[in-house]
């Protein structure tokens, strides 16, 4: 959802590397700024999850999807734009 998010906002193909794409993402609103940095974060996660089979708890997941769905929907509301 976010790849194809950012894809669509920026017009990239989804190979251009997500962190890049995050990286020109801004915007003034102090939640949605804290909103991204938590999304940036989550991509550790993701990685260490998906490579290390490292174990996140229900909680965790469900503040990851619930944190990119709500990036995805700012972003689509023109609260976050790119650079």
């Amino acid at each position: 959802l976010l790849e194809t998010t950012l894809s669509d906002m920026c017009n990239t193909s989804k190979t251009v590397p997500l962190m890049s794409t995050l990286n020109l993402l801004n915007t003034n609103n102090e939640e949605d700024k804290m909103l991204l940095q938590k999304v940036k974060e989550y991509r550790k996660v993701r990685n260490n999850v998906v490579h290390t089979n490292v174990k996140i708890s229900k909680r965790e997941a469900t503040d990851i999807v619930t944190s990119v769905d709500e990036l995805c929907k700012s972003i689509k509301n023109g609260n976050i734009i790119a650079l």
